[in-house]
């Protein structure tokens, strides 16, 4: 059967549809939602606020292989420019089916490039470095981000670019995560670690409490999280797992100067993201950040000076005086930490220096721990006219073996080649000064882009290196233990023959000084009453005894003043005993795990 359809006139006169743009009720705060899967947008929409929205791509599919390929940005980049609140999701979206848009530039150019082997492809890094600078200014000048988490993920990208018959070449490693879209989460001011549960408990700070009881049922955590380089005033915990483990945060980000502090505010898995946004803006946000929400500000002209009484007026010039003063010593105090930076810039060096700055930074170093004949390799060699990039850059002759010593500052771990240069040189200089008594150290300050936390300071040097060093008394060492090796000197006093023998040692450099005894390992930490357990493994201590925790940038040390065996008090700890003594080492980076040591 033929079905016929019977067409409508046209009018004479089209009709045109009218579209008409609401301005949104309160247009501040300008908010951005990026990678935000619900309705959050309609409802804030709805109810007045000025929302715009965008995304850092979604991961997609690619063949299993142990080769590399481009990193395709799959959404324009998100619109952050003048943005005052940013929310965001670090659940990807369901990956797609490969690529949807071309390679960024030609083979030829410097490009991303990642790794196959997983599969999946994840471009959101690539995005977050392509805005990183943009919600830094943000969160500088008071802005609020919101990050719904997720575990940080490690990715395998490289800098380079692909020639035809030489395939990709390396320029370098990119350090970036899925936590890069702020520098303070990019270089790793907090430490994420993966977990997960459902039981979320209220945290420290009153005004939160009822609004995460609220959203709390149905929603989950992967991940909990706890403070490297911020201070513990800027770090406020919201909730906690059952464990007592932070699941949300709230991070305050201080200006140098004037401004408004930004905030940041970690989140579980919130199951119901939209109206929890929703409460958020109508309360605790505008007393958290009063200045991005003026709608706010009912009333305040009965405040201003000309309605106020006699008694608040003088009150309020005291506080303008009193602020007058407070900035004076504030500035003197900046003025301190500017000389102390200055005076200590050979520690910064240690963690970020090549070439020549470096070997001064190491000089320094060792002439802090006590090392008196310190010989400038370079700047001898330079001032007679050689070529310094022949030899050694540092001798120490303080005593036999003279020590020939090598330092690089390199981007990625060293070469065999790198690690081996100072053991070349020592052979030169035995056949040079006709005498066997020279030894060799390398100091390398290896992946330096990265905080020393996040390098791989467990295996810098090739096993094979490790092995074949003893043979040929090479030292391997590298700047972040050296550097930890003086701030601990000089933290707890320790005299230079309790560690300049460690630098005369064959292999990977220990830096345990030699006063120090193994005891054991920390075994369970009770915050709430200020105490931990050392598991006793090799060597007992008495109560009065001093005792050193090897944390993972210095080395601890704090006096027995207390000591419990089965909540019993007692006076001395053996071996097998699990023993519990009073400290003020339980927030982190105190952990089950850590090493102790009896101080001689």
């Amino acid at each position: 059967m033929l079905l016929q359809i019977k067409k409508k006139p046209k009018p004479e006169v089209e009709e045109t549809t009218r579209i008409e743009i609401m301005e949104p009720k309160y247009p501040k705060p300008k908010i951005l939602l990026i990678d935000i899967k619900d309705n959050s947008k309609d409802l804030l929409l709805s109810e007045g606020y000025n929302v715009s929205e965008g995304t850092f791509g979604t991961p997609y599919k690619v063949k299993k292989a142990d080769s590399l390929l481009p990193v395709i940005i799959n959404q324009p980049y998100p619109d952050c420019y003048e943005q005052e609140i940013v929310v965001i999701d670090l659940v990807p979206g369901d990956s797609l089916d490969g690529p949807t848009e071309e390679k960024c530039v030609s083979d030829g150019e410097n490009d991303w490039w990642a790794s196959c082997s997983a599969g999946i492809i994840d471009p959101r890094p690539r995005a977050m470095a392509g805005v990183h600078e943009e919600l830094d200014r943000i969160l500088k000048y008071g802005g609020i981000f919101i990050v719904f988490a997720a575990p940080r993920l490690k990715y395998e990208f490289i800098w380079g670019y692909y020639e035809q018959f030489r395939g990709i070449t390396k320029k370098s490693d990119i350090p970036y995560h899925n936590w890069s879209f702020l520098s303070t989460l990019h270089k790793g001011a907090i430490r994420v670690s993966s977990d997960r549960g459902e039981e979320i408990k209220s945290g420290d700070l009153r005004y939160f409490d009822e609004l995460i009881s609220k959203f709390a049922s149905g929603s989950y955590f992967s991940c909990t999280f706890s403070p490297v380089y911020i201070q513990e005033k800027n770090w406020i915990v919201l909730a906690r797992n059952k464990y007592g483990d932070a699941v949300a945060v709230l991070i305050r980000v201080d200006s140098d100067d004037d401004k408004e502090p930004g905030h940041i505010l970690i989140f579980p898995q919130i199951q119901n993201k939209a109206d929890f946004l929703l409460e958020l803006m109508k309360d605790p946000f505008p007393r958290l950040a009063p200045h991005l929400f003026p709608h706010i500000e009912k009333a305040k002209w009965i405040y201003q000076q000309e309605y106020e009484s006699r008694e608040v007026i003088g009150l309020k010039e005291q506080i303008e005086e009193i602020q007058k003063q407070t900035e004076v010593q504030i500035e003197e105090i900046r003025g301190q930490i500017s000389k102390v930076r200055e005076e200590n810039k050979y520690l910064y060096d240690l963690l970020t220096g090549t070439d020549r700055e470096l070997v001064e930074a190491v000089m320094r170093a060792l002439g802090i721990l006590g090392f008196k004949e310190i010989v400038d390799v370079d700047k001898e060699l330079k001032d007679e006219g050689g070529d310094a990039s022949l030899r050694e850059d540092i001798q120490i002759k303080d005593r036999s073996p003279v020590l020939i010593v090598d330092v690089k500052g390199i981007m990625d771990k060293p070469s065999d080649s790198e690690a081996m240069q100072s053991h070349k040189h020592a052979t030169i200089r035995m056949k040079e000064w006709n005498r066997t008594d020279i030894n060799s150290l390398t100091i390398v300050n290896h992946q330096r882009h990265l905080p020393p936390l996040e390098r791989d300071n467990t295996m810098p040097y090739r096993q094979e290196i490790l092995d074949g060093a003893s043979q040929v008394d090479l030292g391997l060492m590298t700047a972040w233990d050296l550097y930890r090796l003086v701030r601990s000197f000089l933290k707890n006093g320790w005299k230079p023959e309790h560690v300049k023998p460690l630098l005369y040692q064959a292999g990977r450099i220990s830096i345990i000084p030699l006063h120090y005894q193994y005891v054991g390992v920390v075994k369970h930490i009770w915050k709430n009453v200020g105490a931990l357990s050392i598991q006793i493994e090799n060597l007992g201590f008495k109560k009065g005894d001093r005792i050193d925790f090897e944390l993972p940038i210095q080395f601890e040390e704090q006096v027995v003043e207390s000591m419990q065996l089965n909540n019993q008090d007692v006076s001395e700890a053996r071996i097998g005993d699990e023993i519990g003594i009073k400290t003020d080492l339980t927030k982190p980076p105190i952990r089950s795990g850590i090493r102790t040591y009896l101080v001689g």
